[in-house]
């Protein structure tokens, strides 16, 4: 990507999409083009135009070309309806970048001129209806001040919300009152003081209405504690000395560049150093000042107020001539767009060197974006992932490259916490799932293609850009952009199914060695796998990363599974299961939308008709086989380990049992006992596989179920000192002549495993696990959902979720002569 020759190539096919039914043509997302005639976007940005594409512009500015929109393909996994919902129930929340697989795959022909009754018409119709408050509290902002109505609505005393909408009636801002003061706010991505801040920096001039509620439509925390006459002043002192602050700092359009790799802010003041690490980790040179609000949880006025400040402690520098001039050939005029090459196959790990391509909208230029991709937000799920490119919300659905490679698209930022100052996360969209657009679309050609090897796929002689058809220029051939590995013809690079590795040689799978014998004598076998048996493949087939489909094969299993490390600014740990909350001390870093009441009626109207419809076709289909209609059955990293497993060897000299390290490597012929704390109310369970046999269950006994408390602490054996006459024995298991390596996998469940009872399906369920194990160590553990292990679906329907799900880790303990 740092080669200029490829920098003109990439960028030419690179587009901004454009409204221009608005009267000010706004730029309403980016999106790259795939192959001839398919543009690749976000779906939230384009969802309400899929009836109305004739108001779409497709404008590659690098290359001067500029094109229509003929229809719109979105991922089926895409809930179209839901985003429609929220804009009618006004839902002014930054949620579109969280929603699932929001991809959609435009489809180009030539632009066809709007005539300005087209463009009245088209404006008509994509603004919702205005609505007037039955409160009587509606009007627009350009005739009555924004403090005046807060203070209307203050001063009666009004329980609801004050919504604030732009010229087709779509959300920008909701204020919820309460007894005579302002308790939350929010306004794109900001919360309570900043969000007032910034709608009056910006002087918002659109309508505005009042709906009574009893609690916010949105997730809330803090709620604010000033009373509504400071807030307003200091709102409003803020944006008296923003012009000066602006002046001061060199202009609102200047641009500032980090200085060094570390924000040391140590010389700032306190209050403002967490601010100002994130302020500082933004300024790229590519983002103007007056637009870095939208990339932090900060309003203009603590923007300009801390820039001066990063620039004082040399931080920060002024930025020049960081956008590059977009070339043009002799006759005046660009190549033009080309297919992007993707890097489907690519694996991807935290930390890796991600780039972004951007597009100016005002100037021929466009800027380059180095970042890191930071993991995914989930256990696998490795579709939706976290990075920290700074980009604008203009450039959603921009790619990401990889190798030269695109290998994502950027969603947006995401809702981080409503009562803390810090970086807004940024999410994009492994490129794997733009191929179910294509899928729905019947491209199917394309995603042969796609899943090619770079070479087969770019630098075969393939026919001319059907684009060709709708602007003639010609088209360059796509750059030699191949990755050393795919180009010598090495295979890419295979993705473990860890989400965190370790290179802890005691902890390593080596095989099924040692098996258990009779009367708790552990007698290893040979070392080595054990032959699967012939239902192993069919089986480990449904043991995937959540969302995997069943006829993945493993090593498609790319993109991204292990978690982004976000460090909680509340207790400073993190976690490896989610990036959405913190494990130790529960504080959520990425707000999850809640459901708006208007939502729940329309769901319960279109159930109502749904069971009617249902109940009217039934006798048609009841002879017909019935689907299985049941969720798929994941396997997560678990949260909080259920219990611990340790070892204890006999000391026969003195007579005691004595604690051993996990790594220890015992010797033939000794004696230990297994040490069970529970640390969550659990039915536990033990597994091992016979030496020469098959796997079985060694505790408790099949007809037993017994509830460990937690904190309960047993062994196994029960009993590991025995009275022989007047003599105490120490009880226990022993290693055999054989060296190897023992595996004891635990389960621990909080209702009775009953599968258990059956040797085979102990048996088909010992492989299971096995299986997984061979994808890593999971020192932690993890948690499977119960399907997965007996193959069938629970029929209890009695049992809640949380009953289906069992905790699995395991004990290796190896000896030698």
């Amino acid at each position: 990507m740092s080669e200029p020759d490829n920098i003109q190539y990439f960028a030419n096919s690179v587009a901004l999409i454009i409204d221009r039914a608005s009267a000010e043509r706004d730029v309403i997302a980016s999106g790259w083009l795939i192959d001839d005639n398919k543009l690749v976007t976000t779906a939230a940005a384009v969802s309400i135009y899929s009836k109305h594409t004739p108001a779409l512009e497709i404008a590659f500015k690098a290359c001067g070309k500029h094109y229509g929109v003929e229809r719109i393909a979105f991922h089926p996994l895409f809930k179209r309806r839901m985003t429609m919902l929220n804009i009618e129930n006004k839902d002014a929340g930054p949620f579109a970048a969280i929603k699932k697989h929001n991809c959609a795959i435009l489809f180009l022909n030539k632009l066809k001129d709007l005539s300005n009754a087209e463009r009245v018409s088209l404006d008509k119709e994509l603004s919702l209806r205005a609505i007037t408050s039955k409160e009587g509290l509606s009007g627009t902002l350009s005739e009555i001040d924004f403090s005046l109505v807060v203070q209307t609505l203050t001063h009666a005393k009004k329980k609801g919300e004050l919504i604030l909408v732009n010229e087709r009636n779509r959300p920008l801002a909701q204020i919820f009152c309460d007894e005579g003061r302002i308790v939350f706010a929010r306004y794109r991505h900001l919360f309570n003081e900043q969000a007032i801040y910034q709608i009056i920096a910006d002087k918002l001039n659109g309508s505005f209405y009042f709906e009574s509620r009893k609690k916010p439509s949105w997730p809330t925390e803090n709620p604010i504690t000033n009373p509504t006459e400071t807030l307003l002043l200091e709102a409003y002192r803020r944006l008296d000395e923003l012009e000066s602050l602006q002046k001061s700092a060199g202009g609102a359009g200047i641009s500032f560049i980090r200085q060094n790799n570390q924000a040391e802010t140590q010389t700032l003041p306190a209050e403002i150093s967490e601010q100002a690490k994130a302020l500082w980790s933004v300024c790229d040179g590519l983002t103007p000042a007056n637009r870095l609000w939208n990339l932090v949880n900060l309003d203009h006025y603590a923007v300009f107020k801390i820039l001066p400040l990063l620039c004082e402690v040399g931080l920060l520098t002024e930025a020049k001539n960081i956008w590059l001039e977009l070339e043009k050939d002799s006759s005046g005029s660009s190549n033009g767009p080309s297919p992007l090459p993707t890097g489907i196959h690519l694996s991807l790990a935290p930390h890796e060197s991600l780039t972004s391509l951007i597009i100016h909208s005002s100037y021929n230029k466009i800027g380059v974006k180095n970042g890191e991709l930071l993991g995914a937000i989930d256990a696998y799920d490795s579709w939706h992932l976290i990075h920290n490119l700074c980009l604008l919300p203009e450039h959603t659905g921009s790619p990401i490259f990889k190798d030269g490679l695109v290998v994502a698209m950027q969603l947006g930022s995401l809702p981080s916490s409503t009562d803390v100052s810090i970086q807004s996360f940024q999410q994009c969209l492994w490129v794997d799932s733009i191929t179910k657009c294509l899928e729905a679309a019947n491209e199917t050609g394309i995603i042969k293609r796609l899943t090619r090897s770079i070479r087969q796929t770019f630098m075969l002689d393939e026919p001319g850009n059907n684009l060709d058809k709708l602007a003639p220029e010609a088209h360059p051939s796509p750059p030699p952009l191949i990755p050393r590995s795919a180009a010598d013809g090495s295979s890419p690079p295979s993705l473990s199914l860890l989400v965190r590795d370790t290179d802890d040689a005691s902890q390593k799978l080596v095989g099924s060695a040692g098996k258990f014998g009779t009367a708790g004598i552990l007698v290893p076998g040979s070392a080595g796998n054990l032959p699967a048996p012939a239902d192993t493949e069919k089986q480990a087939g449904s043991l995937r990363p959540r969302g995997v489909s069943k006829t993945s094969s493993a090593k498609r299993l790319t993109g991204c599974v292990e978690v982004a490390t976000i460090s909680c600014p509340r207790c400073g740990s993190s976690g490896f299961h989610s990036a959405r909350s913190c494990q130790s001390c529960r504080y959520q870093l990425i707000s999850t939308p809640n459901l708006k009441s208007g939502a729940h009626r329309w769901l319960l109207v279109s159930a109502i008709c749904s069971v009617i419809i249902l109940i009217g076709l039934f006798t048609a289909f009841v002879a017909l086989p019935q689907p299985n209609l049941a969720s798929e059955p994941f396997i997560y990293l678990a949260q909080d380990s259920w219990l611990s497993l340790s070892i204890k060897q006999a000391n026969l000299a003195k007579g005691t049992w004595e604690s051993q390290p996990s790594n220890k490597i015992f010797r033939n012929g000794d004696s230990i006992h297994l040490s069970i704390n529970v640390s969550k109310p659990s039915y536990v369970y033990l597994l091992h596989q016979k030496h020469n046999g098959s796997p079985e269950l060694i505790f408790p006994s099949p007809e037993v179920n017994h509830l460990y408390l937690s904190g309960q602490t047993f062994t196994y054996p029960e009993k590991i000192v025995l009275l022989v006459g007047k003599k105490y024995y120490l009880n226990g298991m022993t290693f055999g002549a054989v060296p190897g390596e023992e595996q004891i996998i635990s389960l621990a469940s909080a209702s009775p495993l009953q599968f258990l009872r059956s040797e085979q399906e102990t048996s088909k369920a010992y492989q299971v696990l096995d299986k997984i194990f061979t994808w890593g160590n999971f020192p932690a553990g993890f948690e499977i959902e119960e399907p997965l292990l007996t193959g069938k679906e629970d029929q209890n329907r009695n049992r809640s979720q949380n009953d289906k799900i069992i905790f699995v880790s395991r004990l290796i303990a190896a000896h030698k002569e």
